[in-house]
């Protein structure tokens, strides 16, 4: 995508003019949806990431399993 016309979509989406422009507004609602796609990529790869870590330490079976306490009378 050309970097130009993103900067002045944006610009547009900001002034409230990609009203007017069907494409200025369909692209608009690409890039939103393009936004959030990646957010949700990363988080998943940060969870991904996180997962892995307490397969191979073993702290996920052990908190699994970790005892309750007994309140205190």
């Amino acid at each position: 995508m050309n970097v130009d016309h993103s900067r002045n979509l944006k610009a547009m989406v900001r002034s409230g003019m990609a009203g007017d422009d069907p494409k200025a507004q369909s692209l608009s609602l690409f890039m939103t949806y393009h936004d959030l796609f990646f957010i949700a990529c990363l988080a998943a790869a940060v969870l991904a990431c996180l997962s892995i870590g307490l397969h191979f330490t073993g702290k996920g079976h052990k908190l699994a399993h970790k005892p309750h306490r007994e309140p205190a009378h």
